[in-house]
């Protein structure tokens, strides 16, 4: 009998982290997590998915040098779609920072 395969689950939220190592195709968490949030929008237009997500004042809750960012679908563990990393964006316990992600699907 053949069994029907468990579609994957949504992403949903956007985790941000001050690791350094250089993302690869293997990778399932970020390499320092320090913060994640529920996407605040998630659109589909043709073959682009964008994603954004908004971390508020205090999350994280010291001082930090963002240096990678990630797309889950869970508001802790679970799976991660795709990690990126970037030039550090430093980010202080009074300050908002907004991530817009764009997923060309090819």
């Amino acid at each position: 009998m053949l069994s029907t395969p468990t579609p994957p689950t949504a992403v949903t939220h956007m985790a941000i982290g001050t690791g350094i190592g250089e993302p690869l195709a293997a990778n399932t968490t970020l390499g320092t997590e320090e913060a994640r949030v529920a996407f605040t929008s998630a659109t589909v237009s043709g073959a682009q998915l964008t994603f954004s997500a908004t971390f508020p004042p205090g999350s994280p809750a010291t001082l930090k040098s963002i240096t990678e960012a990630g797309i889950f679908n869970a508001a802790s563990a679970g799976t991660m779609l795709n990690r990126a990393k970037f030039s550090a964006v430093g980010k202080d316990t009074g300050d908002t920072l907004t991530i817009n992600w764009t997923v060309t699907l090819t």
